[in-house]
């Protein structure tokens, strides 16, 4: 599944499990938009405010136009359930056990292009 999400099926990474390993092969390392940077938030509750929602929606689609190609991806998706409650949270380096969700983003766009690093890096800083 890992190998097929990774694009084996349209021939941007090996049909081998050291593939995945690989930082130049599958969809990063293809294409005009290869520079990234990937931020996020754990979310304690699932009561989240209208002013979190407007937020988020106005750093995501409001006032984007870009001159260059650029991308953002923002995902929101369950943490909770047993498999992750049930481990004790000393157990390892992870401390997000208790957040409900997360709010995963992630800003992609060609490394070559120093004005598209600078406004985009700060407009990563800006949504974090």
């Amino acid at each position: 599944q890992l190998l097929f999400e990774a694009g084996r099926d349209r021939g941007v990474i090996e049909n081998t499990p050291e593939a995945l390993m690989d930082r130049n092969q599958g969809y990063g390392a293809k294409g005009p938009v290869r520079a990234s940077k990937n931020g996020g938030y754990l979310v304690d509750s699932y009561n989240v405010s209208e002013e979190m929602l407007d937020t988020l929606t106005d750093w995501t689609f409001g006032n984007m136009r870009r001159p260059y190609p650029w991308s953002l991806l923002v995902l929101i998706y369950n943490l909770g359930g047993p498999k992750i409650t049930g481990v004790p949270a000393s157990s390892g380096p992870y401390g997000g056990r208790s957040a409900k969700f997360v709010v995963h983003f992630k800003h992609q766009w060609n490394e070559e292009g120093l004005t598209s690093h600078s406004d985009l890096m700060q407009h990563h800083h800006d949504m974090s």
